[in-house]
């Protein structure tokens, strides 16, 4: 249960009904996910519906089949001119342009929130109390999707079938969000046993509302959710703020949860460089945003050297969850490619 509401069979099972029952009974995602845990099951279906009550959509699309979720969408956005086609030459790109005062991540409106102090987060985080914050961001809420689909997107970060791995449930009213998250993470139907087998999720809720600039807040509650994690995140949709499974759940809630469990999730690169005799070295960088991580992971080399039989892999550009495995430092990507 998330905490949002103290909410009774009676409610959930009205809110199961009235918005999306008949969806799961057909939803090959949640069937998979019941068939693997049932307990993970009703655990998702009793917070998306804390979730739909407080956001009250008109309905919800839960993820599964994702070359349908996709082509649907995207020929959506692409008929309303949200999406742009780009040269056909390269297929599947678009231009998707962002509202003109939401263009960045927005450090100054992310927040840390706990039941503690400021002392519970560090000296580069911001910090607000769960209660004040809550009120705060249920005010925002409440009704900020009437009218409108609630999508849920379940996904895993990490390789399938990782023990390293870790689930979790994004909730939005923004289809660029999910077609984004589509390409970033293992979500829908594949993602089913997974999350299942690990247990729990983080959950995160997302609506772009009205995109008041004085009103944005991106805040992480790592006690929340059984001690798993909730993320909300309000009135931006631009990726950093809105694809909560990437900044959000993969560095700053695994972070907290790496402190406690002894391992680390960083905003790190790291990149694969086989020598001619087969030996491989693993390369891995922390720079900051816009320093060349990308660039760096992303090395090709040059002809002369692959002749001699060089050659590279990209592990990740942007994050890296680092485990201590009998002595030796490994690493996994928790994002998908």
């Amino acid at each position: 249960m998330l905490g949002i509401y103290d909410i009774s069979e009676a409610e959930k099972q009205f809110v199961i009904s009235r918005k999306f029952g008949e969806q799961l009974t057909e939803n090959a995602f949640y069937h998979k996910l019941e068939e693997t845990n049932r307990n993970v099951a009703e655990s998702f279906k009793e917070s998306v519906a804390e979730a739909a009550r407080l956001l009250d959509p008109l309905d919800i699309f839960v993820v599964s089949d994702l070359e349908a979720t996709r082509e649907t969408l995207v020929t959506g956005l692409v008929r309303e001119g949200i999406l742009i086609p780009m040269n056909p030459g390269y297929p599947n790109s678009y231009l998707y342009r962002s509202d003109p005062n939401d263009v960045a991540r927005s450090e100054k409106d992310t927040y840390i929130c706990t039941s503690g102090s400021r002392d519970d987060v560090g000296p580069t985080n911001n910090w607000i109390h769960s209660d004040e914050a809550k009120s705060k961001l249920f005010q925002l809420l409440h009704s900020s999707l009437k009218g409108k689909t609630m999508y849920v997107i379940p996904y895993w970060l990490g390789p399938k079938g990782s023990k390293y791995g870790q689930a979790g449930i994004q909730v939005t009213d923004s289809r660029y969000v999910v077609v984004s998250l589509l390409l970033m993470v293992r979500c829908g139907e594949g993602a089913a046993e997974d999350i299942g087998r690990s247990g729990s999720f983080v959950f995160g809720i997302h609506s772009t509302k009205n995109l008041d600039p004085k009103n944005k807040y991106v805040c992480h509650f790592p006690e929340e959710n059984d001690g798993n994690g909730l993320i909300i995140s309000v009135n931006s949709n631009y990726g950093g703020n809105a694809l909560l499974s990437k900044k959000c759940h993969a560095l700053r809630i695994a972070s907290n949860r790496a402190r406690r469990e002894g391992w680390l999730a960083e905003h790190m690169m790291m990149i694969g460089v086989r020598s001619p005799d087969g030996r491989d070295t693993f390369i891995s960088a922390a720079f900051p945003s816009a320093s060349g991580k990308t660039n760096l992971s992303m090395l090709d080399p040059p002809q002369e050297l692959k002749n001699q039989g060089w050659s590279t892999s990209l592990i990740s550009d942007d994050i890296i969850w680092l485990f201590n495995r009998d002595g030796v430092l490994n690493a996994i990507n928790p994002e998908a490619g």
